[in-house]
């Protein structure tokens, strides 16, 4: 196991004893079948994991490029599921859309993900 492996195990209990359940609602569109002429509908699937909701540092705010509104939180997710932009958000049964997502995956391993949401 490497080093960043070991850091994303870590950061995920972290998250799991400390952050609160979040859910990502993820919409499949609808598809057509070109063989029987039919289209399937669209499915939506709801995806748990753990996250802490904070507001932005100065630090977050210039890597975002400053493109930051009144009311914009920081959703520090965990990377047992990797967030959409099309994805809908749950946190503590608000609603919330996602504006930008920030993976932190040094060597290519994800640790976590820095969602910038908006009610």
């Amino acid at each position: 196991m490497s080093f960043y492996e070991s850091l994303a195990g870590t950061a995920v209990n972290l998250l799991q004893q400390f952050g609160t359940q979040t859910v990502l609602i993820r919409t499949t569109g609808e598809e057509f079948d070109p063989v029987t002429g039919r289209v399937t509908p669209g499915t939506t699937e709801q995806l748990k994991t753990n996250g802490v909701l904070t507001s932005f540092t100065k630090t977050t705010e210039t890597a975002l490029g400053g493109n930051i509104v009144a009311g914009d939180m920081l959703l520090v997710l965990s990377a047992e599921v990797e967030p959409l932009s099309t994805d809908k958000l749950l946190v503590n049964g608000e609603p919330w859309t996602i504006v930008r997502i920030l993976p932190v995956n040094p060597a290519g391993t994800p640790i976590s993900y820095k969602v910038q949401v908006r009610k």
